[in-house]
């Protein structure tokens, strides 16, 4: 019970503070998004971005894991327990993905604009 509490206090806390995980270079102007894996899955679940940018993968669950295109065309480096990884996103990659050994844990992103609650 308290292990969930700490993970939804953990994915709130970044929920909230989203606009600083934004990182911007001068010489690129290369954007990144967060994308929090909690052991239980990734949020948000579908990050909505462009190509060229990057997500950078919070891995905030106990266990070492590789996140990984479900069609296995595109892998991340092995993510350390309570470390992170970056992906650059390019036009032609499978958006959706998984935990490597988890098919139930899955994510995606879209390059379509997010939609909005009216």
């Amino acid at each position: 019970m308290l292990r969930n509490i700490i993970a939804i206090s953990t994915v709130a806390a970044f929920a909230l503070t989203a606009p600083a995980f934004a990182e911007y270079s001068s010489a690129e102007e290369t954007v990144s998004q967060s994308v929090i894996m909690t052991g239980d899955g990734f949020f948000p679940e579908v990050t909505y971005s462009h190509p060229g940018r990057s997500l950078v993968f919070h891995n905030e669950s106990e266990s070492t894991i590789i996140i990984k295109a479900s069609d296995e065309s595109w892998e991340t480096d092995e993510i350390p327990a309570q470390t992170s990884k970056t992906l650059r996103l390019t036009g032609e990659m499978q958006k959706s993905f998984v935990v490597d050994g988890n098919a139930s844990v899955m994510g995606a992103f879209s390059f379509e604009p997010a939609p909005t609650h009216e």
